[in-house]
């Protein structure tokens, strides 16, 4: 995993200021989202980045909060051709719900997709999908979407 240095010179930003903009907290939550999409911070890294971005009322204090994850790299961690190891098994389950899943993520092997009167979307469009992967999908009263991506992309 790659995970930038996690400084804490954000935490002492100055609260104060001029105020910040819907635009500059977007970026910030897209460059911290993007960064645990990717693996590059943690699950405890995401949630106090999330804390401190919500107490940032300046530019200079959201900017402070997702600095280091400016410069970082933000693709899946294994190079291109080659695959990070994916679970073996998995499952995606839904009962009553709308249920989705996107953005970057490893498809395991094998993956298990249940639905009881479901609406449910799994969006492969940006996932690493081994070569021999195998989706296996049941359903009860429900509407599944896959979206793949389209040829020659």
């Amino acid at each position: 995993m790659n995970t930038p240095q996690s400084s804490r010179a954000y935490d002492s930003a100055a609260l104060s200021g001029a105020p910040a903009g819907d635009e500059q907290r977007e970026r910030a939550i897209h460059l911290r989202t993007d960064a645990y999409a990717y693996d590059v911070i943690t699950d405890n890294e995401f949630e106090r980045r999330l804390g401190h971005l919500g107490l940032s009322a300046t530019p200079s204090a959201i900017d402070a909060v997702v600095a280091d994850l400016a410069g970082a790299t933000l693709r899946p961690s294994a190079p291109p051709g080659k695959f990070a190891m994916a679970t073996v098994a998995g499952r995606i389950t839904g009962f009553m719900s709308e249920t989705r899943r996107r953005g970057p993520w490893h498809v395991p092997q094998h993956l298990s997709v249940r639905a009881i009167m479901c609406d449910m979307t799994i969006d492969l469009r940006y996932a690493a999908i081994k070569p021999g992967c195998r989706i296996e999908v049941r359903v009860i009263m429900s509407e599944v979407r896959v979206r793949v991506r389209k040829l020659g992309r």
